[in-house]
C-alpha cells in the first residue's frame, strides 16, 4: 500500500485544481454568508445570559427586601 503511487496526467492534475479553487470559492461564498448569522447567535446568547443573571439578580434582592 505505501509504495503504490498514482501517477495523475497534466489534464487530471488541471481539472483536480479547478475543482478544489471551485470548491475553495464556494466555502469562502458560504463563509460569508454564515458569519453574521453566528455573529448574531453570539449576541443573542451573550443578551440571554445577561439576562438571565439579571434575572436571577433580580429576584435575590426581591429575596433580601
Amino acid at each position: 500500500m505505501n509504495d503504490e503511487r498514482v501517477y495523475l496526467s497534466e489534464e487530471t492534475k488541471s481539472l483536480g485544481l479547478h475543482w478544489i479553487q471551485r470548491l475553495k470559492k464556494e466555502i469562502n461564498k458560504n463563509k460569508s454568508i454564515v458569519k453574521p448569522k453566528v455573529d448574531g447567535l453570539k449576541t443573542y446568547c451573550s443578551d440571554f445570559r445577561y439576562s438571565r443573571t439579571f434575572q436571577i439578580q433580580s429576584k435575590r434582592a426581591l429575596m433580601q427586601r
